[in-house]
Protein backbone atom coordinates (compact mmCIF):
# COMPACT_ATOMS: atom_id res chain seq x y z
CA UNK A 1 0.00 0.00 0.00
CA UNK A 2 1.46 3.72 -0.63
CA UNK A 3 2.49 5.20 2.16
CA UNK A 4 -0.11 8.32 3.28
CA UNK A 5 2.21 10.26 5.39
CA UNK A 6 3.11 13.50 4.12
CA UNK A 7 6.35 13.80 2.33
CA UNK A 8 7.02 10.04 2.51
CA UNK A 9 7.47 10.16 -1.45
CA UNK A 10 9.56 12.60 -3.06
CA UNK A 11 7.24 15.00 -4.65
CA UNK A 12 5.18 14.29 -7.58
CA UNK A 13 3.73 16.08 -10.39
CA UNK A 14 0.74 14.25 -10.57
CA UNK A 15 -2.97 15.26 -9.74
CA UNK A 16 -3.70 14.44 -6.35
CA UNK A 17 -6.43 12.16 -5.56
CA UNK A 18 -7.82 11.59 -1.93
CA UNK A 19 -9.65 8.47 -0.66
CA UNK A 20 -11.71 8.77 2.41
CA UNK A 21 -12.79 5.81 4.29
CA UNK A 22 -16.23 4.61 6.06
CA UNK A 23 -16.57 4.63 9.60
CA UNK A 24 -16.58 1.19 9.67
CA UNK A 25 -13.32 0.80 7.71
CA UNK A 26 -9.93 2.05 7.74
CA UNK A 27 -7.68 3.37 4.60
CA UNK A 28 -6.34 -0.13 3.54
CA UNK A 29 -10.20 -0.07 1.73
CA UNK A 30 -9.25 2.16 -0.91
CA UNK A 31 -5.38 -0.23 -1.63
CA UNK A 32 -6.67 -1.39 -5.02
CA UNK A 33 -7.69 1.90 -6.32
CA UNK A 34 -4.75 3.58 -5.23
CA UNK A 35 -2.63 1.06 -7.02
CA UNK A 36 -4.56 1.42 -10.03
CA UNK A 37 -4.47 5.32 -9.35
CA UNK A 38 -0.81 5.49 -9.05
CA UNK A 39 0.22 4.99 -12.77
CA UNK A 40 -1.92 8.61 -13.30
CA UNK A 41 -2.47 10.47 -9.88
CA UNK A 42 -0.72 10.79 -6.81
CA UNK A 43 -3.07 8.56 -4.36
CA UNK A 44 -3.24 9.01 -0.80
CA UNK A 45 -5.48 7.71 1.63
CA UNK A 46 -5.60 9.44 5.09
CA UNK A 47 -6.77 7.99 8.39
CA UNK A 48 -10.33 9.86 9.63
CA UNK A 49 -10.17 10.76 13.43
CA UNK A 50 -9.99 7.68 15.28
CA UNK A 51 -8.36 5.38 13.17
CA UNK A 52 -4.77 5.97 12.82
CA UNK A 53 -2.09 7.62 14.60
CA UNK A 54 -1.49 11.17 15.34
CA UNK A 55 -5.61 12.04 15.08
CA UNK A 56 -6.86 9.91 17.83
CA UNK A 57 -10.54 10.30 18.59
CA UNK A 58 -10.01 11.35 22.64
CA UNK A 59 -13.17 11.81 25.13
CA UNK A 60 -14.29 15.34 25.31
CA UNK A 61 -13.01 16.56 21.91
CA UNK A 62 -16.04 16.51 19.38
CA UNK A 63 -15.71 15.20 15.94
CA UNK A 64 -17.04 17.11 13.00
CA UNK A 65 -17.04 17.37 9.58
CA UNK A 66 -15.00 20.88 9.85
CA UNK A 67 -12.85 19.00 12.00
CA UNK A 68 -12.61 16.36 9.42
CA UNK A 69 -11.88 18.44 6.42
CA UNK A 70 -9.29 20.36 8.36
CA UNK A 71 -7.38 17.40 8.24
CA UNK A 72 -7.08 17.13 4.64
CA UNK A 73 -5.77 20.42 4.32
CA UNK A 74 -2.22 19.31 3.90
CA UNK A 75 -3.09 17.25 1.04
CA UNK A 76 -5.53 20.11 -0.96
CA UNK A 77 -2.50 21.73 -1.03
CA UNK A 78 0.04 19.08 -2.63
CA UNK A 79 -0.44 20.59 -5.91
CA UNK A 80 -1.35 23.71 -7.13
CA UNK A 81 -4.11 22.37 -8.96
CA UNK A 82 -5.91 21.16 -5.82
CA UNK A 83 -6.90 17.48 -5.19
CA UNK A 84 -9.63 15.30 -6.02
CA UNK A 85 -11.87 13.53 -3.36
CA UNK A 86 -13.11 10.29 -3.35
CA UNK A 87 -15.06 8.93 0.08
CA UNK A 88 -17.48 6.24 0.89
CA UNK A 89 -20.14 6.85 3.70
CA UNK A 90 -18.51 8.84 6.51
CA UNK A 91 -15.58 9.48 4.27
CA UNK A 92 -17.96 10.81 1.62
CA UNK A 93 -19.68 13.28 4.18
CA UNK A 94 -16.73 14.42 5.10
CA UNK A 95 -15.61 14.97 1.45
CA UNK A 96 -18.44 16.99 0.72
CA UNK A 97 -17.93 19.57 3.70
CA UNK A 98 -14.30 19.96 2.36
CA UNK A 99 -15.71 21.02 -0.91
CA UNK A 100 -17.65 23.46 1.12
CA UNK A 101 -15.16 24.50 3.05
CA UNK A 102 -12.29 24.39 0.38
CA UNK A 103 -13.79 25.54 -2.63
CA UNK A 104 -11.03 26.18 -4.69
CA UNK A 105 -9.21 23.44 -3.50
CA UNK A 106 -11.14 20.59 -4.53
CA UNK A 107 -11.21 19.77 -7.92
CA UNK A 108 -14.13 17.32 -7.69
CA UNK A 109 -16.09 14.67 -5.41
CA UNK A 110 -17.09 11.49 -5.97
CA UNK A 111 -19.44 10.38 -3.06
CA UNK A 112 -20.69 6.78 -2.33
CA UNK A 113 -23.71 6.32 0.12
CA UNK A 114 -22.64 9.64 2.42
CA UNK A 115 -24.15 9.71 6.01
CA UNK A 116 -26.01 13.23 5.48
CA UNK A 117 -29.45 11.92 7.86
CA UNK A 118 -29.27 15.53 8.80
CA UNK A 119 -30.80 16.32 5.48
CA UNK A 120 -33.98 13.70 6.15
CA UNK A 121 -35.20 15.53 8.78
CA UNK A 122 -36.32 18.38 6.66
CA UNK A 123 -38.40 16.19 3.82
CA UNK A 124 -41.94 15.70 5.49
CA UNK A 125 -42.04 11.99 4.45
CA UNK A 126 -38.57 11.11 5.89
CA UNK A 127 -39.21 12.71 9.21
CA UNK A 128 -39.62 9.32 11.32
CA UNK A 129 -36.67 7.86 9.90
CA UNK A 130 -34.43 11.33 10.87
CA UNK A 131 -36.37 10.63 14.11
CA UNK A 132 -34.96 7.16 15.10
CA UNK A 133 -31.58 7.56 14.19
CA UNK A 134 -31.13 10.84 15.98
CA UNK A 135 -32.38 8.35 18.81
CA UNK A 136 -29.78 5.50 17.81
CA UNK A 137 -27.44 8.53 18.00
CA UNK A 138 -28.51 9.83 21.23
CA UNK A 139 -27.78 6.54 23.30
CA UNK A 140 -24.69 6.06 21.25
CA UNK A 141 -22.97 8.92 22.93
Amino acid sequence: MHDTRIGAEPRESKPVVVFLHGSASSPRQWQPYMERFALRYRAVAPPLTGYGLGNDWRPGNAVSFDREAALLEPWLYLESEGAHLVGHSYGAAVALHAALRYPGRVRSVVAYEPVLFKLLAGEPGTRRQAASIAALREAVK
